[in-house]
């Protein structure tokens, strides 16, 4: 019978030393041969014992000296043989990765996170007698080790202080969400992308983590945070890392995320039945993220001057790089804004349709109101399609032709007799119907982007128009 790696604590130097007279008196009374050469029976602060350095007085495990300097010869000699031979042996890296695995009681999960690239690139292999040409991600997880390994290299042994933060999020086929417990202004909430909508819903759980982390960073930078999810495969893959690529590089981006905002990130899995609020916010549906064209804005832009803010947008439609959102995201200015002060600023409004709309919405019934969300949308293809493009076009000619003549007041430029001189020049060029049409129209555009009545319709350019298509129809 053999007894080994044995190991006894006290509280102090007398205690520990009469433990350890104990312990080795029993043994020997047991009949058990004892190895002093291999045995510490003197009280010691610090000891190596199963590979780790414990050190009492610091209160931390570590990993000792020998063993860094195995891995740092190990990886050096990995890359000078990708660099010599461009390919390395297998058996070379699996040590590598062992190595590494080896000594996560100490540096944690990040061992398995931070070599999956390196396992993918293992399990590819057949034989154990192959040789390995190295992925660009492998390689630069041995230079992270090269790197980090020493920094890394601690735990604390005393009791951490208990999480700060609480946080909760999850995903829809549509739209991700999340909040922070006990915070008034610490929510987030996003919509997918049409290409991101098929993604996989472990890709959309990952990617809501993600995102609600970076949002709310301001919530949770600096703290300790306990973060729940109702899908347990996010927690370890935050944890260890994924084989398939796309979750590896996300769960990569989560840790080097909280690496740079000191965010330290417990994740644990809990049923859906108590990630109601979460749950409810992915379920949430912005029929209002909408915004006009570019085109549409530099036009406002030139016609009124430069604006400041951008007061109603989100990520993916703000025109300025501050901006106020309904929600938190990664580069919004603030939420809600209706708690800042408007004054003194100028600022570009383009409101929800409901928001704009209020009062009106307010006394519809609720059958009619489900169509609000289609307006949106209708919007949005218009903003998006050709015919603005046109449009636009069309009415920068008209300007070009106003500045030609040396019509700048803006009174003379709203008289129906200023346009139709220009529909007539239009007309002694030659130009056919569908380019006059588009001219009127154009002009027709440009009021009704700024919200006023356009004299186009004027009978007496409705009648020019009219007899020019006449014209150019039959010339």
């Amino acid at each position: 019978m053999y007894l080994d790696d044995g190991i006894g604590i006290g509280c102090d130097v007398q205690e520990t030393r009469s433990m350890a007279e104990s312990v080795r008196e029993d043994l020997r009374l047991s009949g058990f041969v004892i190895n002093d050469r291999k045995s510490v029976w003197s009280p010691v602060q610090n000891l190596v014992w199963l590979g780790f350095c414990i050190d009492t007085m610091r209160l931390v495990l570590k990993v000792p000296e020998k063993r860094l300097k195995k891995v740092r010869d190990t990886g050096l000699e990995i890359m000078g043989d990708c660099v010599k031979f461009r390919k390395v042996f297998v058996r070379k890296v699996a040590s590598f990765v062992g190595q590494i695995i080896s000594m996560s009681t100490v540096i944690g999960s990040v061992s398995q996170l931070m070599t999956r690239c390196l396992s993918v690139d293992i399990l590819n292999l057949r034989s154990w007698n192959d040789h390995i040409v190295l992925s660009n991600d492998s390689y630069g997880q041995i230079q992270f080790w090269l790197d980090n390994i020493d920094a890394i290299n601690i735990r604390q042994l005393k009791c951490q202080p208990s999480c700060v933060k609480f946080v909760f999020s999850d995903a829809s086929g549509h739209a991700f969400g999340g909040y922070v417990v006990n915070s008034r202004h610490g929510i987030s909430h996003g919509m997918w992308s049409s290409e991101e909508i098929g993604k996989s819903s472990t890709w959309r759980e990952l990617v809501a983590v993600h995102r609600v982390l970076i949002f709310l960073n301001h919530e949770v930078e600096g703290k300790r945070v306990k973060w729940f999810t109702d899908n347990k495969n996010i927690v370890s893959i935050i944890s260890k890392g994924s084989m398939k690529v796309d979750l590896q590089n996300i769960s990569l981006d989560i840790y080097r995320h909280c690496l740079v905002n000191s965010i330290h990130l417990e994740m644990e899995w809990i049923s859906r039945s108590l990630n109601e609020k979460a749950d409810f916010i992915s379920q949430l549906r912005d029929s209002d993220d909408w915004g006009v064209s570019l085109q549409i804005f530099n036009y406002i832009s030139e016609l009124w001057g430069s604006f400041e803010i951008d007061w109603f947008a989100s990520d993916s439609n703000h025109k300025l790089d501050k901006f106020y959102s309904r929600y938190w995201n990664m580069k919004c200015s603030g939420i809600d804004a209706f708690t800042e002060s408007w004054a003194n600023i100028r600022g570009w409004f383009c409101p929800s349709i409901c928001l704009a709309y209020e009062n009106d919405v307010a006394i519809l019934p609720e059958s009619v109101k489900e169509n609000i969300e289609r307006i949106p949308e209708l919007l949005a293809e218009w903003r998006a399609s050709s015919t603005t493009k046109v449009y636009y076009q069309s009415y920068m000619k008209w300007v070009t032709w106003l500045e030609k003549n040396g019509i700048h007041d803006k009174k003379s430029t709203m008289k129906p007799l200023v346009i139709c001189m220009y529909l007539a020049s239009l007309i002694q060029e030659g130009v056919s119907v569908s380019v006059l049409s588009s001219a009127l129209y154009g002009i027709r555009w440009e009021y009704s982007v700024i919200g006023i009545s356009s004299p186009t319709d004027s009978d007496l350019v409705k009648n020019v128009y009219e007899a020019g298509k006449d014209v150019c129809l039959y010339r």
